[in-house]
C-alpha cells in the first residue's frame, strides 16, 4: 500500500513495486489523478494488480472506515506512508484538526 501514490515519490515507488510484480494499493485523495497514475503504472509496468482507494487521510473517521473495509478483503504486507500536503493557510478538518497536521502525522 502506497499513500499519496498518484504523484512524485509515491508514484515512483508504486511503479517500482509494480515493475517487480507486486500488488499495489494506491491510496489517494483525488480520483482523476489517481486513475491517471494507475493507468500509467499499468501501461509502463505491465502489471494489472494496481488497485485504487480514494481516501481523505486528513479525516480520521474516513481513514478508520477505509481500514476496516480493507481488512475484510485484503492483507496488508507493507505500508509506505508517503502522503502529505502543504496547506499555506490555516485550514481545519471537520474534527477541528489543523489540516497539515492531520494529513502529515
Amino acid at each position: 500500500m502506497v499513500t499519496g501514490g498518484n504523484s512524485g515519490i509515491g508514484k515512483a515507488t508504486a511503479f517500482e513495486i509494480a515493475k517487480r510484480g507486486g500488488t499495489v494499493h494506491l491510496v489517494c485523495r483525488d480520483q482523476n489523478r489517481a486513475e491517471g497514475a494507475r493507468g500509467e503504472i499499468i501501461r509502463e509496468s505491465g502489471n494489472q494488480n494496481i488497485f485504487l482507494h480514494i481516501v481523505d487521510l486528513s479525516d480520521p473517521k474516513t481513514v478508520w472506515k477505509f481500514v476496516e473495509n480493507f481488512k475484510q478483503e485484503h492483507t496488508l504486507n507493507v505500508l509506505i506512508n508517503n502522503a502529505g500536503c502543504m496547506v499555506n493557510k490555516r485550514e481545519l478538518t471537520e474534527d477541528g484538526l489543523e489540516k497539515n497536521f492531520a494529513t502529515n502525522t
